[in-house]
Order: structure tokens, then C-alpha cells, then sequence
């Protein structure tokens, strides 16, 4: 699964240039030094699909472990969680 999000998160990155502005392209040849051929090279990857999930993985642990003790320092004797919350909103801050 994050192979697929890698991949469609940066499936329409634009071509490199240097700092005067040129495409950049990386040369490549066969084995036997006959054939020649120029690739481009594509921008960095952008990663902050990375850390949108793990916010929102860390700030639904957190939004449970303070639900639960809440709930036992009320005086709860049994909590059963198994889903979120519906008004659970998930915005970052």
C-alpha cells in the first residue's frame, strides 16, 4: 500500500534543471560503448505523505490514550473502544 501511495503521490513530478535553468538529463551507453542515450532526471520525491499519516496515526493514539484516562479517572470500571469517535474531526494544527 505505500508503494502505490509513493508512486501516485509523485507520478507527475517535473523534469530537474540546474541552477541556470537547463533540463537536467543523465547520459547513459550499452555495454559495448556503441549505443548512447540521455534520460532525464526527474525533481526529488516529495515525502509528506509520510508524515500526514503518521500525525494522524500519533494524534488518534493520543485522542484515545487521554479518552481512556479520562475515563478511568472518572471512575469508569470497563472501556471498550473499538472505532473513532464520529465528531473525532483530524485537523492539523
Amino acid at each position: 500500500m505505500m508503494y502505490s501511495l509513493d508512486n501516485n503521490y509523485n507520478a507527475f513530478r517535473e523534469q530537474a534543471t540546474t541552477a541556470d535553468g537547463q533540463l537536467r538529463n543523465k547520459l547513459y551507453c550499452d555495454r559495448m560503448g556503441v549505443n548512447h542515450t540521455a534520460k532525464p532526471v526527474m525533481e526529488d520525491k516529495d515525502e509528506t505523505w509520510k508524515y500526514d499519516i503518521m500525525f494522524r496515526v500519533l494524534e488518534v493514539r493520543f485522542y484515545f490514550a487521554n479518552f481512556i484516562c479520562l475515563s478511568v479517572a472518572a471512575g469508569a470500571q470497563w472501556i471498550s473502544v473499538s472505532y473513532p469517535p464520529k465528531n473525532l474531526l483530524l485537523v492539523k494544527k
